[in-house]
């Protein structure tokens, strides 16, 4: 299936009036900004390490690292930040002080606050990321959508 580029706008929960339209991410984007993020913090194999020996360890070791890795693939820290927002963002309510739309650009992106950014990369990874094996098996029991 191809990623669609219809935006799903979604409203800041701490910015009341604010809202942000994102879009899903395709295979590539998820690649190069996983990329940036390990070019700029190997820190997160070393922290992840002893958990995932842990879970190798234990007698059900393959299955609980396949599902560690997986749960771990789509953690939003394993992105870059600017990377995530610079292709996810499509369109915002954010105004300047005269009224005029701030358009969506990697210098405004830039000047997000943190909680508003972290929130709308979370968002973004959200959209993004297929659906686990239990979310799998949870909707296939019921409707579909059409």
């Amino acid at each position: 299936m191809l990623v669609s580029q219809e935006p799903t706008q979604v409203d800041v929960p701490h910015e009341p009036g604010e809202w942000i339209a994102i879009k899903r991410l395709s295979w590539r984007q998820l690649k190069s900004a996983r990329k940036k993020a390990e070019e700029e913090n190997r820190q997160v194999i070393k922290d992840f390490g002893p958990e995932f020996l842990r879970a190798l360890q234990s007698p059900d070791g393959e299955e609980k690292a396949r599902k560690l890795l997986k749960r771990q693939q789509y953690d939003e820290s394993n992105f870059d930040s600017q990377e995530i927002l610079k292709l996810g963002i499509f369109a915002w309510s954010y105004t300047n002080g005269d009224g005029t739309a701030v358009e969506v650009n990697d210098e405004s992106i830039g000047m997000l606050d943190e909680r508003t950014a972290t929130w709308a990369k979370q968002q973004i990874v959200d959209l993004t990321r297929p659906p686990d094996e239990e979310e799998e098996k949870n909707s296939s029991g019921g409707s579909t959508d059409t």
